[in-house]
């Protein structure tokens, strides 16, 4: 083709060459301005927020393993406590507990039979 169709070409659709001329423009504006630009990584520009939000993780982590070490510490004395009643119990009940012998029981029989209980 020759130059004078090109040009006719253009003359034509003028106001379609014109908006694609535009968005090239823009397009190449954008892509120079991004390129020209030097933004730092987050980790240089929130660098004090960051050691803090790290310092503070760590202290609730630590405090969590303290909470839970005296939480056990406890479970375990207060189970050696309840042992310790419950062994002592068994010890007074035996040492109170009634002699049984078989005189006691032919006497109780009537009363037991009355209630339901003697079998």
């Amino acid at each position: 083709m020759s130059a004078e169709k090109y040009v006719e070409l253009l003359l034509k659709y003028k106001g379609q060459v014109t908006a694609l001329i535009c968005v090239l423009v823009a397009t190449l504006c954008f892509i120079g301005g991004r390129l020209s630009v030097h933004i730092p990584p987050k980790a240089v520009v929130c660098e004090a927020e960051i050691k803090t939000v790290d310092k503070l993780f760590a202290q609730i982590k630590e405090a969590e393993k303290k909470h839970i070490v005296e939480l056990r510490k406890c479970h375990d004395d207060e189970a050696k406590e309840c042992q310790k009643r419950i062994v002592k119990a068994v010890n007074d009940f035996s040492a109170k507990k009634p002699s049984l012998d078989c005189r006691i029981c032919k006497a109780m029989k009537p009363q037991c039979e009355k209630k339901g209980l003697w079998k």
